[in-house]
């Protein structure tokens, strides 16, 4: 009773939430921490989980109304500083729980790529800089040290600073192709709790 769980978006996380059992617990509030793809109608999406999720919960939903990634580093600025959505993401932070998937720089399974966020130049761009992996579009590299790539000065979401914060981070990702992003995570001190399968386990031991 009474939880607030910060959402991001991804396949795992819809999937989750599909697999959630209903229940009614008292003062339930899901929240998007992070911002829209919006340029798809994708079941996966931030405000299609945080609903999902809030129905099974017998809770209440609060959607973060701005895309993930805007064009311009002025425009980033002015919707953070924008009451609702600053709002919304002190809310997030202040989450008891988060549940975040594990995005990969892999070209063909990067989830921004795929949004169109990214083009295979940006992807190339964040691995020569390093970056093995994001928590909620916030790239990282192997030790789980920060990268501070450009596209990062564009995101409408939660930092990996305020994520820590958060009591309890839940992570959900497998495949080989998530091993090295999960690792860099774990290293960095942004997950609680990680939901994987056998295959990333055994790569990562």
């Amino acid at each position: 009773d009474g939880l607030t769980i910060a959402v991001a978006w991804g396949s795992a996380l819809w999937e989750t939430a599909r697999a959630v059992r209903p229940g009614g617990w008292a003062g339930i509030e899901v929240v998007q921490c992070i911002g829209a793809l919006g340029s798809a109608d994708s079941p996966a999406d931030g405000p299609a989980i945080a609903q999902l999720l809030a129905q099974k919960l017998g809770g209440r939903y609060r959607s973060l109304h701005a895309p993930l990634v805007v064009d311009a580093e002025d425009v980033c600025r002015g919707l953070l500083a924008d009451r609702t959505i600053a709002e919304t993401l002190d809310l997030a932070a202040r989450a008891d729980v988060a549940l975040v998937g594990i995005g990969t720089v892999d070209p063909a399974r990067s989830s921004l790529r795929r949004a169109g966020y990214l083009s295979a130049t940006g992807v190339a761009e964040l691995r020569r800089l390093g970056a093995v992996g994001d928590v909620c579009a916030r790239y990282f590299d192997a030790t789980g040290v920060p990268i501070r790539a450009p596209i990062d000065r564009r995101i409408v979401g939660i930092g990996l600073d305020a994520l820590r914060g958060v009591p309890t981070v839940l992570g959900i990702a497998g495949g080989a192709v998530k091993a090295a992003s999960i690792l860099g995570a774990l290293r960095g001190g942004y997950l609680d709790i990680l939901v994987t399968d056998r295959e990333a386990a055994e790569l990562l031991l």
